[in-house]
């Protein structure tokens, strides 16, 4: 990602990766008037006359210069690649079931995942894209 933080800061362009909890970060955008390009990403939303879902990061139109993702830990990394791949600005992540819950069975780590960005349908594994809520 770029080395200049005020792509995150102050962004142009805004992906929203993730479902129920992007609708309320998209709403609140728009409460405060952000006037940016907000890019929404899901695997399996279908795109309206008022909003455009992407299916995934590769098929975003550029470069967000800042992104939300709000997905299951274990879909983060892949994401977080894909981003860093596209030159993405940064990006805040709201997600659970990292190494913080101090269990076996959180196994969620950004640092221990083994799986390297894919092309698009791939970045968000198939078996959870359903749990983008």
């Amino acid at each position: 990602m770029s080395g200049n933080i005020k792509r995150l800061l102050v962004p142009r362009t805004l992906a929203l990766i993730g479902g129920a909890w992007t609708d309320a970060v998209a709403a609140g955008n728009e409460r405060i008037g952000y006037t940016g390009e907000v890019w929404r990403v899901h695997p399996n939303r279908k795109s309206t006359a008022a909003t455009t879902y992407y299916r995934c990061v590769e098929e975003l139109p550029g470069s967000p210069d800042a992104a939300f993702i709000a997905v299951p830990s274990r879909d983060v990394a892949p994401i977080a690649a894909a981003l860093r791949a596209r030159g993405g600005g940064g990006f805040v992540c709201f997600a659970a079931g990292f190494s913080e819950t101090g269990t076996p069975k959180a196994s969620g780590s950004l640092r221990s995942s083994s799986r390297a960005p894919r092309r698009c349908r791939s970045s968000v594994p198939t078996a959870t894209a359903s749990s983008f809520l």
